[in-house]
Order: C-alpha cells, then sequence, then structure tokens
C-alpha cells in the first residue's frame, strides 16, 4: 500500500510484481487481477524476479521469504492493474 519495496525498502521505481508467472499464456492488460497474489518490488529485484532463470519466482519468493498479497479493489487501483 505505501509503494515501498519489500526487499530492500525503497519507494523508488515502485512496480506491482506478480507472485505467480503471467504473460506466457495470459497478458497482465487483458487479464482481471482480483484474488491474484501480487507485491511491491523495485525495478532492480523486479528484474531479478523475472530474469532469474536459475531460480524462478517459487524459489525467489523462498530465498526471500516473502508471501503476496491477494489482490483486492483498493491494492489494483494503487497500482494501476485491471480489475473488474
Amino acid at each position: 500500500m505505501n509503494k515501498k519495496c519489500v526487499i530492500c525498502g525503497t519507494s523508488r521505481g515502485i512496480e506491482f510484481a506478480h507472485c505467480r508467472a503471467i504473460g506466457y499464456t495470459m497478458s497482465r492488460k487483458d487479464m482481471n487481477h482480483l484474488g491474484w497474489p501480487g507485491m511491491a518490488l523495485c525495478h532492480d529485484h523486479h528484474i531479478n524476479q523475472q530474469h532469474t532463470t536459475e531460480w524462478g519466482i517459487k524459489k525467489f519468493m523462498k530465498h526471500y521469504h516473502l508471501q503476496g498479497v491477494p489482490v483486492d479493489e483498493k491494492i489494483a487501483k494503487i497500482y494501476n492493474v485491471n480489475y473488474w
């Protein structure tokens, strides 16, 4: 809610990160995000999460002891993601 990276705490360049792989079979722009787990990450950690191929999302989450928060309407508005 405060738009701070859940890993390093910075408030610069915060992005909404999905906790499950999206995009290969589903378009982020066309999906309903309500109920999907997500988290706030700075750009550097978001890139690390998406492109650390030897880890994958599950290992990334486990390494940093993270757990996603299900998106509700308030979170969707703050991070400008689709919901209906």
